[in-house]
């Protein structure tokens, strides 16, 4: 009578362990006999239910939407496009009334019950799954967690028995929201890079192919903004992006701790013009650089026009200066061209390069052999030049028929039609 604290009043505690149940639904009641065999009348059942089962092993993954970047499916992100960056939004599963608790790594940064509400947060109001969002940024201050970086997200639940769920298969979330460095500035390769000179960024090849570096494994666009040349109106100053291609892996630059990738792309043709050719990448996240510095070049892929070669009056001895009959054995001949239609929008004004030959002389009735070279501007200049006329007299030739040739080569490497210029040299008296 004294165990239930209140002495007289004819009742006392009981403890009964029943035999182990089954898992189900049970209503527990009790009956009571004295000792002279009498025996009471039911209780009041309770109603019981016996879960020793574990709940299904929940899932977690972030939500497309979230997945930023070119690949919605790599989970790397920037964080949710409608919210700040480093939050996210993640589509879990779960049973109503069960604890959720979410982990990243083996922090819990949250707990909380699955109900109705949570239910529909996802927008499908009984398909047992919810959205959550997860704030790295806030969790860095919180838990000391930095932001960016690789976090291993996982969920497990418990049901109202108390019975834990097996950890869902992690979910590794890259979270990154500082935008990649700017590429070096574009390389035009020296294979697309025609002409005498492989280094000058003049070139006749309008599918040119530009190498650089960047951060390893990103995404690279090549941009083209013409500045100069014979376009459509509205097209100079605006850039065309022109090629794209994927940066390689931080060993192709030769060294494998810098961060940084070998990239090369062939870009799409270009007209004529004069272009400074621009870089950015776009990170796995969806961070996109700042534009690279700019590379000036010059696509030119029309020939120089034909030019014309003359030998001057002062050489054209004789009653006639205009016959091409001369005595004049070291002759002095005019050079000129023209290069429309590009001229005058080239990259370099030293643009072109004379050459003079003197032809087998029978070649005008199909006898071949060696040109010979009188003349070349760039051992005159030592270089290409700016030059459209010019003035020079030839070593010293034999008497006869020469077929004198001249040609013109620009900057790109294109090469005019010749021109072909016959004389005769005459230096011996008339003996009559």
């Amino acid at each position: 009578d004294e165990s239930d604290g209140v002495v007289g009043d004819g009742l006392g505690v009981y403890e009964v362990t029943v035999e182990p149940l089954a898992d189900g639904i049970y209503d527990i009641f009790v009956q009571l006999e004295d000792t002279a065999g009498n025996i009471s009348e039911d209780s009041e059942a309770l109603n019981v239910t016996i879960d020793t089962l574990a709940p299904q092993r929940p899932t977690i993954d972030l939500r497309d939407i979230d997945d930023t970047g070119r690949n919605d499916m790599d989970d790397t992100t920037i964080g949710d496009p409608l919210l700040t960056v480093g939050e996210v939004n993640v589509r879990y599963s779960a049973e109503l009334d069960q604890r959720v608790i979410i982990k990243d790594g083996e922090t819990v940064i949250d707990d909380f019950i699955f109900d109705a509400a949570q239910d529909a947060t996802d927008g499908g109001a009984t398909d047992l799954f919810g959205q959550r969002l997860i704030d790295f940024v806030a969790n860095a201050v919180a838990f000391g967690i930095p932001a960016e970086g690789a976090h291993p997200i996982s969920v497990e639940v418990f049901d109202v028995a108390g019975n834990r769920s097996a950890q869902s298969e992690e979910l590794l979330i890259t979270v990154d929201f500082t935008p990649p460095a700017a590429p070096s500035i574009p390389d035009l390769n020296a294979s697309s890079d025609t002409g005498m000179f492989n280094d000058d960024n003049v070139t006749a090849t309008q599918e040119a192919h530009f190498v650089g570096t960047a951060e390893a494994n990103s995404h690279i666009r090549i941009y083209a903004t013409p500045i100069s040349g014979a376009l459509p109106a509205g097209v100079l100053g605006v850039p065309q992006l022109v090629g794209e291609g994927v940066v390689r892996s931080d060993e192709s630059d030769g060294d494998g701790t810098d961060g940084l990738g070998v990239w090369e792309v062939t870009i799409e043709p270009l007209e004529d013009a004069i272009y400074e050719i621009t870089a950015e990448v776009e990170d796995k996240a969806g961070n996109i650089s700042q534009l690279s510095e700019a590379l000036t070049m010059e696509v030119d892929t029309y020939k120089p026009n034909t030019p014309y070669l003359d030998l001057i009056a002062a050489s054209d001895s004789g009653r006639h200066d205009e016959d091409n009959v001369t005595n004049d054995n070291t002759p002095t001949f005019t050079m000129s061209t023209q290069d429309d239609p590009n001229d005058p929008t080239h990259l370099i004004a030293a643009n072109y390069k004379f050459r003079l030959y003197v032809r087998p002389e029978a070649a005008a009735v199909g006898v071949t052999g060696e040109e010979l070279l009188l003349y070349s501007s760039f051992a005159d200049f030592a270089d290409f030049t700016a030059l459209d006329f010019l003035q020079r007299t030839v070593q010293q030739l034999p008497d006869g028929y020469h077929n004198f040739k001249l040609e013109v080569e620009d900057r790109a490497g294109n090469i005019s039609d010749d021109y072909l210029l016959d004389v005769i040299i005459d230096t011996q008296a008339y003996q009559g």
